[in-house]
């Protein structure tokens, strides 16, 4: 087995967390239930319990305190798309022109996180064997490419919830 660290384990727990949800919303839901049963984002995983044991190192326990800060990041941004989107409704360029700028800022959050975690990467790269650097470098390129995307899946996501329909509610039969 691959020997991976644990910040990069954290990070890959963190960004598999958010990402499948947001490679689901990338696609339409087939129906509004399904729209509304769509997983909401959730907070990074923890490392697995054999890979706390190993010493970390000053470095990746700040590169691990970063991904943690971004994972409660993606859940607040989340919900600040969500309820900006909602309001489309009432001032639609005013929630675009929110939605606009919660996308631009977290993008650009998310491209310097991205340089770091590319960084942090190259450091761990070189101490590797050659043949488990392929498989981390496999990993990285995958979750960077997911991170790209991240904010544009989270804004659609956010429109998408927008325009279903409020649950119905049944009254009670007279009867």
């Amino acid at each position: 087995m691959t020997h991976v660290s644990p910040s990069l384990l954290l990070l890959i727990a963190t960004l598999s967390v958010a990402a499948p949800a947001r490679a689901q919303d990338a696609a339409a839901p087939a129906t509004p239930a399904e729209a509304a049963t769509t997983a909401e984002p959730t907070a990074p995983a923890e490392p697995a319990a054999e890979a706390v044991e190993e010493t970390v190192s000053p470095e990746e326990a700040a590169f691990n305190q970063r991904a943690a800060a971004l994972g409660q990041r993606v859940l607040a941004v989340d919900t600040q798309m969500k309820d900006a989107a909602r309001l489309a409704a009432l001032d639609p360029d005013a929630a675009k022109a929110e939605l606009d700028a919660l996308q631009a800022g977290f993008q650009a959050e998310m491209d310097a996180f991205i340089q770091d975690f590319f960084s942090f990467a190259a450091q761990k790269l070189v101490t590797l064997p050659e043949d488990e650097q392929a498989v981390l470098r496999t990993n990285v390129e995958n979750r960077a490419g997911e991170l790209v995307a991240l904010p544009q899946a989270m804004r659609s996501r956010a429109e998408a919830a927008a325009l279903l329909p409020p649950p119905t509610q049944i009254a009670p039969s007279s009867n």
